[in-house]
């Protein structure tokens, strides 16, 4: 009992220590660049002795950019898939609601990660790319689809769903991408003209 309570331990701290160590390189890629962040500081702000660092990234700076990348995009897409039942239940103008509060929490607790993808791709694995472009692709069929569905209801016009569904996402990029420049007054901020925004959408949807 002893050995596995001190065996539970060590992973705990070990997990603890390689987290301590991400979360450090995470903020120094996003301060400096891949090419300008240095083992060195991402070392020293990590608080760990010795150079552990190699003993858990063996690879070095490439394969923390890399374990960065590819942690946030199972986070994400793990989020992503967690709501979507939940939102094709919503009536339209609740389930474009909840698609922003979803995309907004995402932004909220993988804002670094995103932004460093987003902004520093050139400094991203090419893996952790294209996973991401597959990532995004995917979310552009399901709204066709969640659209569709909503006019089989009656809820909505039949209509091009893959326009309609471009548009929408065109807001929301445009939205989330000043938010990530750092404007924080985006079109969707305001809870009122964020609803104003969605009825007219869903009024032309309607043919009103």
């Amino acid at each position: 009992m002893n050995e596995l309570r001190l065996k539970n331990r060590r992973e705990q701290q070990k997990e603890k220590t390689r987290k301590s160590i991400i979360q450090a390189a995470l903020k120094h890629f996003s301060k400096c660049g891949f090419h300008g962040a240095s083992v060195r500081e991402i070392h020293k702000s990590s608080n760990v002795s010795g150079n552990i660092l190699y003993h858990y990234f063996p690879g070095g700076k490439e394969e923390l950019i890399k374990v960065i990348g590819e942690e946030a995009l199972i986070n994400i897409e793990s989020q992503l898939n967690q709501n979507k039942s939940y939102i094709e239940s919503l009536p339209i103008l609740d389930a474009l609601e909840a698609i922003y509060q979803s995309i907004d929490d995402i932004f909220n607790n993988h804002f670094e990660e995103i932004k460093l993808i987003m902004l520093k791709m050139d400094d991203v694995d090419q893996n952790v790319k294209t996973e991401f472009i597959h990532m995004i692709k995917n979310k552009e069929k399901w709204l066709p689809n969640l659209l569709s569905k909503k006019a089989q209801i009656g809820e909505i016009n039949q209509m091009d769903f893959k326009t309609s569904s471009t548009i929408l996402i065109s807001i929301y990029a445009h939205h989330f991408m000043l938010k990530l420049s750092g404007f924080n007054n985006g079109p969707l901020t305001d809870d009122a003209n964020r609803n104003k925004i969605f009825k007219q959408l869903i009024n032309q949807w309607k043919g009103l």
